[in-house]
């Protein structure tokens, strides 16, 4: 099985996200950064906040695990220890016996964050770091920090692959691809 999860950065390099998303093959496609309209809307809308202005796609849909985001950068805050502490009962509730856990998607974290142990605690194993990948981001993005997605299993002995290919630039995000046995 191979699952693809990938900050759409709101489709904002829609012409390369789009031919990528048509030739890949993948299983599961979880998407962060994804807007879906319910009303009749322009095909583009903005996202703005007090420190940017994105535009996004209006019907980029897909699953979703997204970090908080803080302007001040991504150490760690009580809210973010919150959102580790619900994203660990969520996964107690959703687990069903020993089947392979995955959790997937732009934590808006360093590597050092204590959501890491959060979700060790509960047998899940971080890939992007214990992988030895170093980047998660692309080109497009202009900080020297350079992680913000992270991939977790709860059984590494079923992973067949796992890479953060630089390449095709298709967001600020690079793609997380999974291969799994099932």
């Amino acid at each position: 099985m191979r699952i693809v999860s990938l900050n759409a950065w709101g489709g904002a390099v829609w012409e390369q996200l789009s031919a990528w998303v048509e030739q890949a093959a993948f299983d599961v496609l979880c998407l962060q950064e994804v807007t879906r309209r319910i009303a009749p809307s322009p095909d583009w809308l903005i996202y703005r906040d007090p420190y940017r202005r994105l535009d996004q796609r209006a019907n980029l849909f897909g699953a979703h695990l997204h970090g908080l985001r803080d302007p001040n950068g991504k150490g760690d805050t009580p809210d973010r220890d919150t959102q580790a502490a619900s994203l660990r009962r969520q996964i107690r509730e959703f687990r069903n016996g020993n089947e392979t856990v995955v959790v997937a998607g732009d934590f808006n974290l360093l590597p050092d964050s204590p959501t890491f142990d959060v979700l060790a605690a509960e047998g899940l194993i971080e890939l992007v770091t214990t992988r030895g990948h170093s980047d998660t981001r692309t080109i497009l993005y202009p900080k020297a920090q350079r992680h913000a997605n992270y991939c977790f299993v709860s059984d590494p002995d079923r992973v067949i692959a796992f890479d953060v290919p630089a390449t095709p630039v298709m967001s600020d995000h690079r793609p997380m691809i999974l291969d799994l046995t099932i």
